[in-house]
């Protein structure tokens, strides 16, 4: 499941156009993207620069991620956007002529040792030499069938691997997965084991759609499922609101979205199969 991207509605078309190559092609890069966003009257461009580089094996195309902070109607924003370029032609997209599927998945950043926090292990062992970060809506139908299988996996190899989960909520999908995404954070606050892995098996069509805003069917639903005594005021609280913010804001740091999206030692698995392999021998 996708999440639009807020660029893609703020530029009204993506043409290849060519660029001269100078001494610095970086610089050359910014000053591109600068002027192609530019010309949206909507958007103020306040600053780029680039994030990062990756090579595309086997072609002459690097994939430039940059930092692009602006305004639109007056509201500061801060995304991530994706060129190409052979230091001659700048392309928006690239494609693989023989699968058609695009490279901007391969460009995306990797992650970081900052997103193997403790508190956000939910199986396995922190100090495992692999670890697994996975973003994911507790109401996306993939991400329903997959985590609960990591969770499993994780816990027979328990010593080796580490596995670390984000919230993620695709409330433009399914709006309800947001109050039950806040229900799991204020439910592992009370300590109760396995929450995720219990949330991810558990039907809630017998409870409530996935278009449900109201809060407290969901919060109803929830504690009768697991038999829990969680208040409103809980899931209302700020702190509850914060940290489900700081999560996306992470996933918007890589780029991300849709979910599930899985991680596996700092890259993304885009089969998500490759964790299946750790722990082998």
């Amino acid at each position: 499941m996708k999440k639009s991207s807020l660029l893609s509605g703020l530029i009204a078309s993506s043409l290849l156009m060519s660029t001269s190559l100078f001494a610095n092609i970086d610089d050359e890069i910014v000053n591109f993207e600068k002027k192609r966003l530019s010309k949206n009257p909507n958007v103020k461009i306040l600053d780029v620069e680039v994030h990062s580089k990756k090579p595309l094996l086997q072609t002459n195309w690097t994939g430039y991620i940059l930092n692009v902070k602006g305004e639109v109607q007056g509201k500061g924003i801060e995304v991530k956007d994706i060129l190409f370029s052979d230091g001659k032609i700048v392309a928006t997209e690239l494609y693989d002529l023989k699968t058609a599927k695009a490279l901007k998945s391969l460009v995306t950043p990797d992650i970081t040792p900052e997103y193997y926090k403790e508190e956000k292990l939910i199986a396995g062992n922190h100090n495992g030499k692999n670890k697994i970060v996975v973003f994911s809506d507790p109401l996306c139908p993939y991400c329903m069938d997959l985590i609960p299988s990591i969770i499993e996996f994780v816990k027979e190899n328990s010593e080796d691997i580490g596995l670390y989960y984000y919230h993620y909520p695709l409330v433009q999908s399914h709006p309800a997965a947001l109050v039950l995404s806040k229900l799991i954070d204020v439910a592992n606050e009370k300590n109760i084991e396995n929450i995720e892995y219990k949330v991810y098996k558990a039907d809630w069509e017998e409870y409530f759609k996935d278009e449900e805003t109201n809060p407290v069917v969901i919060l109803n639903a929830f504690n009768e499922e697991f038999k829990t005594d969680i208040k409103l005021a809980e899931i209302m609280d700020k702190k509850v609101d914060m940290a489900i913010a700081t999560d996306m804001k992470m996933a918007d740091n890589l780029m991300i979205t849709g979910t599930p999206t899985v991680y596996v030692n700092g890259k993304k698995d885009l089969k998500r199969e490759f964790f299946e392999t750790l722990g082998k021998k």
